[in-house]
This record gives structure tokens, C-alpha cells and sequence, in this order.
């Protein structure tokens, strides 16, 4: 049973809905206090403790005494912001999936590297046991495993916490990548490629991990 949402969770993702449709744009006010909370239909408490946890995770800044200022999220959020944005997908600007495949094919050849000169073997591990899948969420969970298994075998404690927070937004778009057969047949000659790799010296572990991103991201823009 899906627990009832809390006053100001439902105050938050009210302004967070408004801020991202261009109600609230960046750099505007927000109302009072008084005029937002018989807006919202809450306490001005209530209103407040929104507010604190907009302000938290980079979506406003409250000058206290003075108006609540709408910041722009794309230069002052954090990694959290990620997180919501994905809740609102619908909203978004077109540039916004193709700036995270871009940010993925940046980020995951140095995560390899690592991984590979430092705890190969479980790498080598975890791709021993794939199968040929045919489900797309099935593939969707094996694939991102393996790039949350790389971070963590990269051993660089930054790297899961970074990760972990694209778990959602990638499983959302890869549950729609994998139902194309083109793209599983990709990917199952990328984990065979990827773990030869991982047992040979000498590896360019990071120009083939960049590689199948690479080609992914072309494969995306053929399916979208």
C-alpha cells in the first residue's frame, strides 16, 4: 500500500513542477509566504519546511527577511536535482537525454580503467555469468549491474555515490534501448569483448568501453 505523501513533500513537488514548466522561471520571486501557503493550502510552517529542503538541494535560495529567489538548478543543484528530474521527464528539455549519454560516454571508460587495473577479477566474475536474455528489463538490470560492479571495483569510494544516482533515470531509458534486438546483440559482444579484455595485459579497457558507448548512443539516435 502506497503510503499517503506528507504536506510538504506534496508543497515541494508542487514548486518543483512549477519551477521546471517555466512558472516560477529562473531568477524570479516567489510569492510570500502567506499568498504560497493559501496557494499550496498549507501552513506557513508547513510551507517553510518545503522550502528548507528546496533550498537543500539547490532548487531556490532563501534570503531570510527577503524574497525566496528561484535559482537556476542547472549551475546551482546538486546530484540530488538529477534524481527529481527524472520523476518529471515529460517536462523536460529534449537535450536533457543526450547530455547524459554524453556525461555517461565521458564517465564510465575512466571507471573501467580503473577497475580493471585494480580488481579485475571480479569484473571477470560477473560477466561470466551472463547468458543470452532476451527480456529487456532483465537485460536492463544485468547491464547497469555491471557499471555499478565497475564503480565499485574501481575503488574509488566517489564513484559508486555518483552512479548510484543515475541508477533510475538509465534503467528507465534502458528497459526502452534493450527491447530492440540490435541493441542486445551489441551489448552481448561488448561483455565478451570487455571480459577478454579484462584478462589480458596490457588492455585498452578504456577506448573499448568508450567505443560501445559511443555506439550506443548512435544506436539510440537511430531508435528515438
Amino acid at each position: 500500500m502506497q503510503k499517503p505523501i506528507k504536506p510538504a513533500e506534496f508543497v515541494e513537488n508542487s514548486l518543483i513542477t512549477d519551477i521546471i514548466s517555466g512558472v516560477y522561471p529562473k531568477n524570479s520571486k516567489l510569492p510570500g509566504e502567506r499568498v504560497l501557503a493559501e496557494k499550496t493550502g498549507v501552513t506557513r510552517p508547513t510551507l517553510r519546511e518545503a522550502l528548507q529542503r528546496l533550498s537543500r538541494d539547490g532548487w531556490v535560495t532563501i534570503n531570510h527577511g527577503k524574497s525566496t529567489i528561484v535559482n537556476d538548478f542547472w549551475e546551482k543543484g546538486g546530484l540530488g536535482i538529477l534524481r527529481t528530474l527524472i520523476k518529471y521527464i515529460d517536462l523536460m528539455p529534449d537535450n536533457l537525454l543526450s547530455s547524459m549519454l554524453e556525461f555517461r560516454t565521458i564517465l564510465f571508460p575512466e571507471i573501467a580503467e580503473l577497475a580493471y587495473k585494480r580488481k579485475p577479477e571480479a569484473i571477470i566474475n560477473y560477466l561470466d555469468g551472463f547468458k543470452q536474455i532476451d527480456d529487456p528489463e532483465k537485460f536492463s538490470e544485468f547491464d547497469w549491474n555491471l557499471q555499478l560492479e565497475m564503480a565499485r571495483c574501481s575503488q574509488n569510494p566517489l564513484f559508486p555515490l555518483i552512479v548510484n544516482d543515475f541508477t533510475t533515470p538509465f534503467n528507465h531509458l534502458a528497459k526502452i534501448y534493450f527491447r530492440y534486438k540490435k541493441a542486445r546483440d551489441v551489448s552481448s559482444i561488448y561483455y565478451k569483448t570487455i571480459r577478454d579484455a579484462f584478462t589480458e595485459k596490457d588492455s585498452d579497457v578504456k577506448n573499448i568501453v568508450r567505443e560501445v558507448m559511443i555506439n550506443s548512443n548512435l544506436i539510440w539516435d537511430e531508435l528515438v
